[in-house]
């Protein structure tokens, strides 16, 4: 996925945010949204822009604006190379973490799925890694594996348990407990930093 900085007034910023939130997507989608709208080929999209918009040469413009950029980046880079590690690039990777870390808890994460709806089920493990509305990463390993690497890592002993800890999973199900919901899913997670 490419990014790109896109500069926007705080009113169009607001309005951006408002239509987000009421369609419950992100601002991303309707950026993307937009952008293949206005590239699709239709009556409102075939005007051509004025002669004077196409053939202005803006190259000098752009030169001054990437020296100007060079020469701030220069000074940056070379006081970051000065900075203590812990001074300059600690706090951004603070906000970066707890970002991520919050963006993770928001799944019940880690999570048993199956592939089918009918066996065979095809039990898999799932853990999810979000940076952002539209950026989440999914590491998926198959239950049987997992087990197979358990039984390799702890020991035979260990894995014995696995049927005692079945036992026990389907009593409370046979018991009537009920299914369990979002806040009780994500309270049976112990986060440890």
């Amino acid at each position: 996925m490419t990014l790109f900085n896109l500069r926007l007034s705080p009113e169009l910023q607001a309005r951006l945010q408002a239509e987000a939130d009421r369609r419950g997507v992100s601002r991303s989608n309707i950026a993307r949204d937009a952008i293949v709208a206005y590239l699709e080929p239709g009556p409102e999209n075939t005007t051509p822009a004025p002669a004077s918009d196409i053939h202005d040469d803006w190259s000098e413009f752009g030169s001054e604006v990437i020296a100007a950029q060079r020469t701030i980046l220069s000074s940056l880079i070379a006081k970051l190379e000065d900075a203590e590690w812990a001074a300059a690039v600690e706090p951004i990777y603070a906000v970066f973490r707890d970002m991520t870390i919050a963006k993770s808890r928001t799944y019940t994460n880690p999570s048993i799925n199956s592939r089918n709806a009918s066996a065979p089920y095809e039990p898999h493990v799932v853990a999810v890694l979000g940076f952002a509305a539209d950026d989440v990463h999914e590491i998926e390993v198959g239950l049987e594996q997992l087990f197979f690497e358990y039984a390799w890592f702890a020991g035979l002993e260990a894995f014995s348990e696995i049927p005692g800890i079945w036992e026990r999973a389907k009593a409370r199900v046979d018991a009537g407990e009920p299914r369990p919901d979002y806040e009780q899913i994500t309270a049976a997670r112990v986060h440890r930093t």
